[in-house]
């Protein structure tokens, strides 16, 4: 079995064919060699329960593909959604040029450096906070701090100017507009704090869930809902705006499902004929059936299947909030990262979900297409605990279709099934 890391290469793959970046018949080889690497020579399963619709799919060698809201994963072919990860694309890079400013700040306030080795920007920037009276005398308190206890009482005197040194280095104006409108709330938290909370966040050994649990919030709800009843508990004239927050999150959560289920439709199979579990899951019980199909036969050039390996991951896929962000790009590379940010959306699950070993095909929903037509069907296999009258049905199908059919036997000795002849 191919890594995670191996099926995302596969993906690029993908896309680099849809925007005509690499050969349809280097395409095709390099699928067929994953295929094989993964299958008994490109042989791919679907298990259905016995009923009108399964029974049109094996007559017609189609395969139905569902939209994803349909699955019986409530995560499936979504992205998760959380403000650490927007806050981190938003203004990552604003607290990471301000902090590496500062460094250069204090080297060259303690003597250990000059203006003339940084840049126009940072000359510019350094020089202010040197002009600043209250933060240099903030630089010296810090430098003469002999203890922990002096170190937050320092920072709870001078939460402002700390504030005020991104502020002063920053040319985001919209993160200037967060600071400001941040400073009141960050002020309410600090003096519901205690010494070891504040020293734990100073340290970064306090996450914003043991920081809520230990204020009191705990209620079982995500990032976004917790942040939320921090703001209520800590800042009551922050609630509408925290309120509002957590609905436009949740409206953009909605959004983007019903997006990728208005684009997207998803026919899943998997890789073994004698998995137990999906069996059970997906074939009644053992009572249905499975469907072999033979992916190493020619396939009809009209006819091209977009089929990826499922991505198992205990990290849920995150929004790429980054793509819409980076709105200076050139919009073929945009289009081509956000293509691939779903699709990797599309074929990632949860590793519960592993024992599937599934593979997708992707058909997109404008097509109008719902039922697939898929390489040659080249066995029928019939659950152990199938009924008489469905075995009957399935094996007339079986003769009219001109496919072989065999029975699952549940082995006497071992946790196994075996395919004979019937």
């Amino acid at each position: 079995m191919f890594n995670n890391s191996e099926k995302k290469d596969f993906i690029n793959i993908i896309i680099a064919n849809q925007f005509g970046d690499i050969n349809c018949h280097e395409l095709k080889s390099q699928i067929l060699n994953k295929l094989y690497a993964e299958t008994n020579n490109g042989k791919m399963y679907k298990y259905r329960c016995v009923n009108e619709y399964s029974l049109a799919n094996l007559k017609d060698e189609t395969l139905y593909c569902a939209v994803p809201s349909s699955f019986n994963d409530p995560f499936d072919c979504k992205f998760g959604i959380e403000l650490e990860t927007l806050v981190s694309e938003k203004y990552g890079s604003v607290f990471m040029d301000t902090t590496l400013c500062f460094k250069k700040f204090l080297d060259i306030y303690k003597g250990g450096a000059s203006l003339e080795e940084c840049t126009e920007r940072e000359r510019q920037v350094i020089s202010r906070w040197l002009s600043n009276k209250e933060l240099c005398r903030f630089v010296e308190q810090q430098i003469a701090l002999k203890n922990e206890k002096l170190l937050i009482e320092s920072i709870d005197e001078n939460i402002d100017i700390i504030l005020n040194i991104f502020n002063t280095c920053s040319k985001n104006d919209d993160f200037i507009k967060q600071i400001e409108c941040a400073k009141p709330i960050i002020g309410e938290i600090f003096e519901h704090m205690n010494e070891e909370q504040k020293l734990e966040m100073l340290k970064g050994d306090s996450s914003l869930k043991d920081f809520a649990w230990k204020m009191g919030i705990k209620e079982d709800v995500d990032e976004i809902t917790r942040l939320s009843l921090l703001n209520q508990r800590l800042c009551p004239s922050q609630v509408e705006n925290a309120e509002l927050s957590d609905k436009k999150l949740g409206d953009i959560y909605r959004n983007l499902a019903q997006i990728i289920d208005n684009t997207y439709r998803v026919g899943c199979l998997c890789t073994d004929n004698k998995n137990n579990l999906m069996w059970s899951h997906y074939a009644n019980g053992h009572r249905g059936f499975c469907i072999e199909y033979d992916f190493n036969s020619p396939c009809d050039e009209k006819n091209e299947l977009c089929i990826l390996p499922v991505i198992y991951s205990s990290e849920r896929m995150r929004f790429p909030w980054k793509l819409v962000l980076e709105i200076q790009k050139e919009k073929t590379d945009i289009h081509r990262e956000i293509a691939y940010a779903v699709m990797e959306a599309l074929v990632t699950k949860d590793i519960l979900w592993s024992y599937e070993n599934e593979w997708r095909i992707i058909i997109s929903e404008k097509t109008g297409i719902k039922n697939v037509k898929m390489p040659p069907i080249t066995c029928i296999y019939i659950g152990a605990l199938c009924s008489e009258e469905d075995r009957i049905l399935l094996k007339d199908i079986a003769k009219e279709i001109s496919v072989p059919i065999k029975q699952m036997v549940v082995d006497r000795g071992e946790y196994t099934l075996h395919a004979i002849d019937c």
